[in-house]
């Protein structure tokens, strides 16, 4: 996912910045533990058909790189604009959940639209390559 939100930053010849690379980063790792929590959801759902594991790692992928870079990207800027350490615990969770409802609009209205025409097909064969054999 993150190549194909660096095609597509590319392909807009967009300059690379440090910001650009972490979220690069960002949707890398979030790709990397999505698709490790769907080989543990495969295996455990390995007695459902076909098509149940496939729609279960589909939207794993989806959901799970989306969210969890959302949420990489709203605590790192809840962490660097507020002083989290100072607020009780409760006004913490506040601060990054509003900051990571900003995050997770920013990253539907940016990079999905970037990662789409060569996410979406390599979504659809890494999730088939899960799906077609529980290990």
């Amino acid at each position: 996912m993150a190549l194909a939100f660096a095609l597509g930053w590319v392909a807009l010849e967009r300059d690379v910045s440090t910001g650009t690379l972490t979220a690069m980063l960002f949707i890398a790792v979030a790709g990397g533990l999505s698709a490790s929590a769907a080989l543990v959801i495969v295996r455990r759902i390995a007695s459902r058909p076909w098509s149940a594991r496939l729609a279960a790692v589909l939207l794993l992928l989806i959901l799970g790189t989306g969210g969890l870079a959302s949420l990489a990207m709203a605590v790192q800027t809840a962490w660097v604009s507020h002083d989290l350490t100072a607020v009780p615990l409760h006004i913490a969770f506040l601060i990054v959940a509003f900051v990571g409802a900003g995050a997770a609009y920013g990253f539907l209205a940016i990079a999905a639209l970037l990662m789409l025409p060569v996410g979406l097909p390599l979504l659809a064969a890494v999730s088939l390559a899960i799906a077609r054999t529980p290990r």
